[in-house]
C-alpha cells in the first residue's frame, strides 16, 4: 500500500477497528454457550488470549511471517508505514486464538489455555501466514489462494481446537456411555445472537480490508461475504422451521459457517457461487455437529464444524473458481489448494499435538473432576455466583439435614428472588418441624398450626394430627377420670 494512499490507509485502520470487534462476538457467543458457573473462565479466557497472542505476535510472530525469509525479521523493529499492517494481522491471529477456546470450554485449566495461546501467536499461526500470504514463500508462488483467511485463520483454529478437544477428552457426564448423551443445557441464548451480529459486522472488516487498498472491488467482497453467511442462515432455517422446537445455536453456527466458507475466495466467487457456498455450509454445520456426536467429540459451542469443515471446503472450492477462470490451471488450481491445505492441517495438528501432551504431561491440561463440578468460575476465578451459592446450601441443608439454614440474599437479582422464597419455604417447614418436636414431648398445650391451604399437605396433617392427639387424651382422660370415681364409689359402699 503506498504511503501517500490516505484514503486506503484510512479504509485499513477503519477495518482494523471493525475486525476486533470479532473478540467480543466470541466472548459473547462462547459465554452464551456454556454453562452459569463457567462463564466467567470463558470470557477471561477470550481476553487472556488476546493479550498474550498480541505481545507475542508484535514482537516475534510477525516478523517470521512478514520478512523475505522466514527467519530474516527484517522487520524487527517495526516502521511506521507498517504499523496498519501489523495491526490488521494482529486481528487474524487473535481470532485463530479464540476458536481454540470455545473448542476446550468448561473443562481445560485457565493456565494450560495461556500456554497453547502462546504457541499460536508465536509459531503456529506465523508460520503458515508466512506460507500462504507472503510473495517469497514456497506456497505462495505455487499459486495457494487464501484471501482472508479461510484456511490461515479458520483451519489452523479449528484443528487446534479439534487436537485439543480430542487431548483434553469431553466434559463429565457429556457421553455417558455408548448411546446415550447428556445434553448440557447452555447459559443464555440471547447473549450468543448478539455475539453472532457483532461476528458478522467484523467479519466486514476482516474481508473487506484483506484488499490493503480501497477500490471497487470492495464493494463485492462484502457482499458476498454477507450474502453467504444469510444464505447459510435461511437454509437452516427452511430446515428446521417445522420443528415443534426451533433450535437456536444451529441457525447460528450456520450463519458463521457460511461467512467462514466464503472467506478464502470472497474475491473470487459470483453471486451463484455464494448461493452455493451458503448451502454447503448449512448443510456442513448441520450434519457436521451430529457427526462429532457420533464420533463422541465435544465441542461446547459447535466451533470445529463452522471454522474447520467448512474453512476447508471453502478454501478447495477457491482452488476450483481458480483453476476455471485460468485455463491452463484448471487441474493445478484445486491442486495446489489442496496441497496447501493438508500442509496447514499436518502442520497444525503437530503443533498442537505437541502442546497438549506437553500440557496433560504436567498435568495441567485439564481442571479436576471437582473443579469442573463446582464450575471454573469459582474454582480458576474465585468468582461467587449467587446461584451457585444458592445451589451449595441448599445441597447442605438436604445432606445434612439442618433446617435452620437459610440461603444467602442477593437482593434485586433472579437468584436473591428464588432466595427469598425459598428461605419462606424453610420458615414454614421449621416452623411445622418445632410443632412435631413439642408433639414428640408429648406438650400439646399453647401449639397451634394453620394450613395455608388445603392443599397444604404437611400442615393439614399436623392440624388434624394435633387435633386427633388431643381428642384422644381427653377421651383417655374423661375415661381415667371415671374408672377413679367408680372406683371411689366402690370403696365408700364396702364401708359399715
Amino acid at each position: 500500500m503506498a504511503g501517500t494512499d490516505y484514503v486506503s490507509l484510512l479504509w485499513l485502520l477503519a477495518c482494523t477497528c471493525i475486525a476486533f470487534f470479532m473478540q467480543a462476538g466470541f466472548t459473547l457467543v462462547e459465554t452464551g454457550c456454556v454453562r452459569a458457573k463457567n462463564s466467567v473462565n470463558v470470557a477471561m479466557k477470550n481476553m487472556a488470549d488476546f493479550l498474550v497472542v498480541s505481545i507475542v505476535y508484535v514482537f516475534i510472530g510477525f516478523h517470521l511471517a512478514q520478512g523475505n525469509s522466514l527467519l530474516s525479521f527484517e522487520t524487527f523493529p517495526p516502521k511506521t508505514a507498517q504499523l496498519p499492517v501489523l495491526m490488521f494481522n494482529l486481528m487474524f491471529v487473535a481470532t485463530a486464538a479464540t476458536i481454540v477456546s470455545g473448542c476446550v470450554a468448561e473443562r481445560m485449566s485457565f493456565r494450560g489455555y495461556i500456554y497453547a495461546s502462546t504457541l499460536i501467536g508465536l509459531l503456529t499461526h506465523p508460520v503458515v501466514s508466512y506460507w500462504t500470504w507472503n510473495p517469497n514463500s514456497w506456497l505462495s508462488q505455487l499459486g495457494f489462494h487464501d484471501f482472508a483467511g479461510g484456511a490461515t485463520v479458520h483451519v489452523v483454529g479449528g484443528m487446534i481446537g479439534l487436537i485439543g478437544t480430542i487431548v483434553i477428552g469431553p466434559r463429565k457426564d457429556r457421553f455417558i456411555d455408548n448411546q446415550q448423551v447428556s445434553e448440557i443445557p447452555s447459559y443464555n441464548h440471547t447473549l450468543v445472537t448478539i455475539g453472532v451480529f457483532l461476528m458478522v459486522f467484523a467479519w466486514m472488516g476482516f474481508n473487506g480490508g484483506s484488499f490493503y487498498q480501497f477500490d471497487e472491488r470492495v464493494a463485492t467482497v462484502l457482499f458476498n461475504t454477507l450474502m453467504c453467511g444469510v444464505v447459510s442462515g435461511f437454509v437452516t432455517l427452511l430446515l428446521v422451521h417445522r420443528a415443534r422446537h426451533i433450535p437456536v445455536f444451529v441457525i447460528l453456527n450456520s450463519v458463521l459457517g457460511g461467512l467462514v466458507i466464503v472467506t478464502a475466495g470472497a474475491d473470487l466467487f459470483n453471486t451463484l457461487d455464494v448461493v452455493l457456498l451458503g448451502i454447503i455450509a448449512s448443510l456442513t454445520v448441520y450434519f457436521g455437529d451430529k457427526l462429532l456426536i457420533a464420533l463422541r467429540i465435544d465441542d461446547p459451542v459447535g466451533a470445529i464444524p463452522v471454522h474447520l469443515f467448512c474453512g476447508i471446503i471453502g478454501t478447495l472450492y477457491a482452488g476450483a473458481i481458480v483453476g476455471t477462470s485460468e485455463q491452463s490451471q484448471q487441474l493445478w488450481g484445486p491442486t495446489i489448494q489442496l496441497i496447501g491445505l493438508l500442509t496447514i492441517l499436518l502442520w497444525s495438528a503437530l503443533n498442537s499435538y505437541a502442546c497438549f501432551y506437553l500440557l496433560k504431561y504436567f498435568k495441567i491440561h485439564r481442571v479436576t473432576e471437582q473443579a469442573e463440578r463446582l464450575g471454573l468460575n469459582v474454582s480458576e476465578h474465585g468468582v461467587k455466583m449467587s446461584w451457585l451459592e444458592t445451589l451449595q446450601v441448599i445441597e447442605t441443608i438436604s445432606k445434612d439435614g439442618d433446617y435452620s439454614k437459610r440461603v444467602p440474599i442477593e437482593f434485586g437479582t433472579e437468584a436473591g428472588d428464588v432466595a427469598l422464597s425459598f428461605n419462606h419455604l424453610m420458615d414454614r417447614l421449621e416452623s411445622n418441624i418445632q410443632v412435631l418436636h413439642h408433639v414428640a414431648k408429648g406438650n400439646l398445650n399453647n401449639i397451634d398450626i394453620e394450613p395455608s391451604s388445603d392443599k397444604d399437605i404437611l400442615a393439614n396433617s399436623l392440624h388434624s394430627m394435633i387435633l386427633s392427639l388431643r381428642s384422644l387424651i381427653d377421651e383417655v382422660e374423661d375415661e381415667i377420670e371415671n374408672k377413679a370415681m367408680q372406683i371411689e364409689n366402690n370403696e365408700h359402699s364396702f364401708k359399715p
